[in-house]
């Protein structure tokens, strides 16, 4: 019984780790958002839609910010000119 409760401790916390800090982390190198944005895309999108909210979280978010920063430029342009 020890055994099995100490594998299913260490298996919890790698979890945890791997999940709160070196998830986000690699995915914020890959996509360019931040661990924070990469976890609160992750919540929104999960509580929105499920299980496939979870795996369309990051390529949404990075849609959507791709498209918010193109209407942000082309605003930009037009109250310069």
């Amino acid at each position: 019984m020890t055994t099995v409760g100490l594998t299913l401790l260490v298996f919890a916390i790698v979890q945890i780790i791997q999940d709160s800090i070196l998830t986000p982390r690699i995915m914020g190198k890959v996509t360019g958002l931040s661990p924070a944005i990469i976890l609160l895309s992750v919540s929104v999108w999960g509580k929105l839609l499920g299980v496939f909210g979870l795996i369309i979280a990051l390529p949404m978010t990075c849609l959507l910010l791709a498209y918010y920063r193109r209407i942000i430029e082309s605003e930009d342009k037009k109250l310069a000119a």
